[in-house]
């Protein structure tokens, strides 16, 4: 199943699309609220599939679909917007988008234009077989032994400087993105310290032409992760997912992404998924709307209150959205709930 991100500045927003997907069987495993953080998703994580949000801060949707095309990273894109707009569709297909979509949009819509995407995917894959296994050796990286992690990546770096469709500007674009997914995995450890800017450009590009070079450079990088890695991800990996449950239920109203709970444990997205879904047996979205429905479901016993004030009260900042996920999980509209316990 491909990993889908979606790139919404609106909470509520973000939080319905994701909704939406899971509907159709898919997982919106990564978030994002900017263009800056879904650009930093796609060199770390490198999700199959964007929805991006025409509203987008930084620049837009549209200019992350730009970002995606101008790049050639094999990912399939969906442009969301709030108006429908000829020049918008344009620039939109112009840039590679599979669809574009006008919110509110209906389910059906947005299963169609998934099952776009996934074909797209399916295209893209032979296209970019590199990118795929450098995201499927980061993906596996906590479950993998320590020689296999080095053994995978010299690999990774020999198709690097050796395949006949990677040169010149493509072989620098896969050490960028190696780079930085590095520096994504040290960043917890504080193992890197800060290097001006262009002199880690000019790094970045002498490791694209000496392959000895960056044999050396990135085998000492897994050398330092596999040794802070062992200390943080042993036997302490369960105490991590209970401080994560831990966090949520005492920060349940404010409005966090996976993104941002990931990071907060020194986790990359994909992981973080899979183990706090291991642990608490949701993903996060829907460990986060059940606190909030039991939160409001108490709330709601004081009549004094009004619904849009429960709704308010437990991080939903729309009282249509919190109708809905509250129906999804009692069978009923709040105002039917109260009802039902005679209020």
């Amino acid at each position: 199943m491909p990993q889908i991100m979606v790139a919404c500045a609106e909470g509520s927003l973000r939080a319905q699309v994701s909704e939406m997907i899971e509907g159709q069987g898919y997982e919106a495993w990564l978030d994002a609220s900017s263009r800056e953080e879904a650009l930093r998703i796609l060199e770390q994580d490198l999700p199959r599939i964007v929805l991006a949000d025409m509203m987008l801060p930084a620049g837009g949707g549209l200019r992350l679909l730009q970002d995606i095309e101008q790049s050639q990273l094999p990912v399939a894109a969906i442009l969301l917007s709030p108006v429908c707009s000829y020049d918008y569709v344009h620039q939109a297909l112009q840039s590679g988008a599979v669809d574009y979509l006008v919110y509110p949009f209906e389910p059906r819509e947005l299963a169609q234009a998934l099952r776009r995407a996934e074909k797209r995917c399916g295209i893209l894959e032979g296209n970019h077989r590199l990118v795929l296994y450098m995201m499927q050796l980061f993906n596996d990286m906590h479950a993998i032994k320590p020689h296999e992690l080095l053994e995978r990546q010299e690999e990774l770096l020999r198709h690097i400087f050796r395949s006949k469709h990677n040169y010149g500007g493509v072989r620098e674009m896969y050490i960028r993105m190696l780079h930085m997914k590095w520096m994504h995995k040290l960043e917890p450890y504080e193992l890197w310290s800060e290097t001006g800017e262009t002199q880690m450009e000019l790094l970045k590009l002498k490791l694209s032409k000496d392959e000895d070079a960056a044999r050396y450079y990135f085998q000492q990088i897994a050398e330092h992760w596999l040794e802070q890695s062992a200390k943080l991800h042993g036997p302490n990996r369960r105490l991590l997912m209970k401080m994560a449950c831990l966090y949520i239920n005492e920060n349940y109203k404010q409005e966090f992404t996976l993104t941002q709970i990931s990071e907060r444990y020194g986790m990359s997205v994909s992981y973080f998924s899979k183990q706090f879904k291991h642990y608490s047996g949701d993903t996060l979205v829907n460990y986060v709307n059940k606190i909030r429905i039991q939160k409001a479901k108490r709330l709601l016993m004081h009549p004094q209150l009004k619904i849009y004030e429960v709704a308010h009260e437990v991080g939903y900042s729309t009282l249509q959205y919190f109708n809905r996920v509250f129906k999804q999980f009692e069978k009923a509209t709040p105002l039917e709930y109260r009802r039902k316990i005679g209020l």
